[in-house]
């Protein structure tokens, strides 16, 4: 591949804590290798992280495109439409994701702050317990249940809040001990 100098510079320059360094050499693999599903989908991730999700929106979706099964590429850009405030489009590519995928909890979790958003938090609330119900989920649940309770018109009480802030400290277990002075 002719884009593999540029690809192994960007990987050594993410290691290495360099996004920007990193980002430019994907940009530098997608002009030698414009076919690699594979770039494709690293360039979209770079800019999504760089935090320039109006790029990063047709590069993800043109990699969606040539990668329909890839979940994480699916959750990416969802989370890139939030970050540009477009809920409706979050909420149709996770609805197809969820479609295409199950209800997988990454899904549910990201879904429920859409729908929260969109002042449904029943709805959000009911997406947190499907969630939930994986075990391995419980804390980013828990998490974002704290993240929709106040909204929540009947739920979102003093009570309410009081219960999901123990739910999460409980799943994060005791604090380690002070240090000495």
């Amino acid at each position: 591949m002719t884009a593999g100098w540029a690809i192994a510079a960007a990987e050594l320059h993410a290691a290495a804590g360099r996004p920007a360094a990193a980002l430019a050499e994907w940009r530098t693999a997608a002009i030698l290798a414009p076919g690699s599903l594979d770039v494709q989908a690293a360039l979209g991730l770079a800019l999504a992280d760089a935090g320039r999700g109006a790029e990063a929106e047709p590069v993800l979706r043109a990699a969606i495109a040539g990668r329909p099964n890839d979940i994480d590429l699916r959750n990416r850009l969802a989370t890139v439409l939030w970050k540009l405030h477009r809920l409706g489009a979050m909420r149709d590519v996770l609805d197809g994701a969820i479609a295409d995928f199950g209800p997988q909890p990454i899904l549910l979790l990201n879904l429920a702050l859409a729908l929260c958003a969109s002042g449904e938090q029943e709805a959000a609330l009911a997406a947190v317990e499907a969630a939930a119900a994986h075990p391995a989920w419980a804390l980013q649940a828990a998490v974002t249940r704290m993240t929709v309770l106040p909204y929540h018109p009947g739920r979102g009480d003093a009570a309410g809040l009081l219960a999901g802030g123990r739910a999460v400290a409980a799943r994060l277990g005791p604090s380690p001990p002070a240090p000495p002075p």
